[in-house]
């Protein structure tokens, strides 16, 4: 299999070349349609990636199809259905070479492919494939790539129009394109009611084709222009309406083009039904090291992970999309710092002495920890050092061994920890006689941080203290850490690592959980009896990837 490799911050989107299938079915149709769908959903995950691809596996930007009723009217909500369903299929590739080997993989892996003329021929009422390219985007580079979940709302408004008006229609596509850049938010965090955000949107044009699965059929002397949008919530959808509404001229004249051009129209009434595995972070191996150093040693120590932070940055990747045999898949990668204080669970009890720095890595497969450690040892002057510094300083140390457990979402990746982030650590030693009733300890503090906290850096945290990254991880503790065939201790280590945006939801999420978790009335008791290293505000991210 060839060398799939992650698309650049400088891939452009515009030009990307584009598959739009849209289908009108019956209603008595759905059971059939969706298990057709459904097992090309499944080749799709099994034969590409996201990402530049290889000469094996086609490099998509993304991909979804959409489901939903038709509406008489789908520029009225409340115009009542038609009986009939559309299906919206909208991939974006990499590069033309990409649909070329979807199409040949398809051909030779998907028994749906068959039926597909069949299918287009009795309900298409749009279809190009790879012949419209994006001409239109919310952002330049293709990646980073925001994930499309399943049951995401979507716009879709698909035109043909006399090539003769090519030149009028790209200048209209082009301004609503930057009242979008203005006012909307690509990604999941934001607020819908002030800016929606979206997760994927733009707009191909391409000529259309006699016979859309046949490149050589000739051309019709007209254009197809394809919108294509997914929102995080229907919110958006309304707030997008809204907006456009409100600061775009050419909104005037869209019920007039749809009246005239349009093809298939779907504002909201369809939602991603097929899509690329979402990846989680549960099950994710992780990479934890905690020192307890002399202060005296501060200056060596801050040199010695700075030169770590640089070595991550050049042969690692952030983010979901990648290969781990090249460079590992971080989701979440510091060191934080800070003052060792002498009862960690009282800001006021005074220091020891001494400094704590905790390294939490998080990767996306097992393969990724293993190629992590294969590249420290031939590019990081440091790793001669490690074994040293973890017999002499160490306090915790798993390496590949703990996977997450608990989190407050699972989906939103990688996570952003910002410099002077402050941190809250707990690893604890357990017996495995006890791991029933700890799992389940911890997947009720999961429950309450779910309900009582924000993920990312919008909200307020006197009222919901905002956290950047958050999990628990767990795994058999190794006689030697550093060695995976050194056998097991009969011992769990238990990891919570977690990074919030400001020093004031550290506070906060100690009184929240005071007030609304059972678990904290024996947190201290079980600090006392199993804990190896606590800190609860006190250290800071230090390095970082972000």
């Amino acid at each position: 299999m060839g060398n799939a490799c992650a698309a650049e911050i400088g891939d452009p989107l515009v030009g990307s070349p584009t598959i739009h299938i849209g289908l009108r079915v019956p209603k008595s149709m759905e059971v059939e349609m969706d298990a057709y769908w459904k097992s090309h959903e499944v080749i799709m995950n099994k034969l590409h990636t996201q990402g530049r691809g290889s000469d094996d596996m086609p490099g998509l930007i993304n991909f979804y199809i959409s489901k939903g009723a038709e509406f008489k009217d789908p520029m009225d909500a409340k115009s009542g259905e038609t009986g009939n369903l559309l299906y919206m299929m909208s991939e974006t590739y990499m590069a033309s070479q990409g649909i070329a080997k979807h199409l040949e993989l398809m051909g030779q892996h998907w028994e749906g492919m068959p039926k597909l003329g069949e299918y287009i021929k009795k309900y298409g009422i749009v279809c190009q494939i790879g012949s419209a390219r994006v001409l239109t985007c919310a952002y330049d580079s293709a990646f980073p790539m925001q994930q499309i979940a399943k049951d995401s709302p979507c716009i879709h408004i698909c035109f043909r129009v006399p090539a003769a008006k090519e030149e009028e229609w790209d200048e209209y596509w082009k301004s609503h394109e930057a009242i979008v850049r203005q006012t909307h938010v690509v990604g999941t965090v934001g607020d819908d009611s002030k800016a929606p955000r979206l997760t994927s949107f733009c707009i191909a044009k391409g000529r259309e084709l006699k016979d859309p699965m046949d490149s050589a059929s000739g051309e019709t002397g007209n254009l197809v222009y394809i919108m294509a949008e997914s929102y995080v919530s229907p919110l958006g959808v309304a707030k997008h309406m809204e907006i456009m509404g409100a600061k775009w001229a050419g909104m005037a004249n869209l019920p007039y083009k749809i009246k005239e051009h349009s093809r298939m129209v779907d504002i909201g009434t369809t939602k991603v039904f097929t899509n690329f595995a979402e990846p989680s972070l549960i099950g994710s191996p992780t990479l934890h090291i905690g020192f307890r150093v002399p202060k005296a040693m501060e200056a060596e120590m801050d040199a010695y992970w700075k030169s770590h932070e640089a070595f991550v940055r050049t042969y690692h990747t952030l983010g979901t999309v990648g290969n781990d045999s090249d460079k590992p898949r971080l989701y979440e990668f510091y060191i934080s710092k800070g003052a060792e204080l002498k009862n960690p669970m009282d800001a006021k009890s005074g220091e020891t002495g001494n400094l704590l720095y905790m390294m939490s890595e998080t990767y996306a497969t097992p393969e990724g920890v293993a190629k992590h450690l294969e590249l420290g040892g031939k590019h990081w002057e440091g790793m001669p050092k490690l074994g040293e510094y973890i017999k002499k300083y160490g306090v915790v140390c798993q390496i590949g061994s703990a996977k997450v457990i608990t989190c407050f979402q699972e989906k939103e990746l990688p996570f952003k920890t910002a410099k002077d982030s402050p941190c809250i650590h707990i690893c604890f030693r357990v017996p495995v006689a006890k791991e029933a009733e700890w799992d389940a300890y911890w997947k009720d503090h999961e429950a309450i941080v779910r309900k009582t906290h924000t993920f990312g850096t919008a909200g307020d945290d006197s009222k919901a203290p905002r956290v950047t990254s958050f999990y628990i991880a767990k795994g058999r503790e190794l006689k030697d850490p550093m060695d995976s065939a050194s056998g097991e201790t009969g011992s769990l280590v238990y990891i919570m690592a977690e990074t919030y945006a400001a020093p004031a939801g550290v506070p906060k999420h100690m009184e929240v959980m005071g007030a609304n978790w059972a678990g904290m009335a024996t947190l201290p008791d079980k600090v006392k009896e199993h804990s190896l290293m606590v800190d609860i505000g006190s250290t800071k991210v230090f390095t970082n990837f972000a």
